[in-house]
């Protein structure tokens, strides 16, 4: 069992490896871009750690946000919501998913053509990023024009 003290309320958030809604998935544009047409199941893009996949925790207390460094166990930035303004200006884009649909998709053995070509999931477990080390914007269409909700880092 994994566990983590949140850098914003200071509860324990724990992830036992079975889907609980505190384990969101990032996958770059770059990423889904070079993947999204092919016939391979989506878990096999999911392996390699690097900037280009990341998980993210978000405190069932608070939903405050921790952004870890590829497979690490070391958190990048923490993030909390905001309605102020973000400096989003070198923010990478992400596709963000619930470890429930994570799961889901593994298990079906989803290509990423498929997974990435749905479009009926809910903003709550799949929705787009841009995150950097300000802040991070979701929206829920691909073009970032239907915001969401922003976190500014915690410093």
């Amino acid at each position: 069992m994994a566990s983590l003290k949140c850098s914003h309320c200071g509860e324990g958030i724990h992830y036992h490896g079975e889907p609980i809604g505190v384990e969101l998935r990032a996958i770059s544009q770059e990423l889904w871009d070079m993947f999204s047409s092919t016939d391979k199941p989506i878990i096999c893009y999911l392996l390699d750690g690097n900037d280009d996949y990341c998980l993210i925790w978000k405190c069932p207390e608070c939903g405050c946000l921790h952004v870890f460094e590829g497979y690490s166990a070391k958190v990048w930035h923490s993030y909390f919501f905001t309605d102020a303004d973000i400096d989003i200006t070198s923010a990478r884009k992400y596709l963000v998913f619930s470890d429930y649909l994570f799961y889901d998709v593994s298990e079906a053995d989803m290509t990423a053509s498929e997974f990435f070509g749905k479009a009926d999931y809910d903003s709550d477990n799949f929705f787009y990023a841009l995150i950097n080390e300000n802040g991070i914007i979701t929206y829920s269409d691909d073009a970032c024009t239907k915001e969401l909700k922003r976190f500014a880092v915690i410093r």
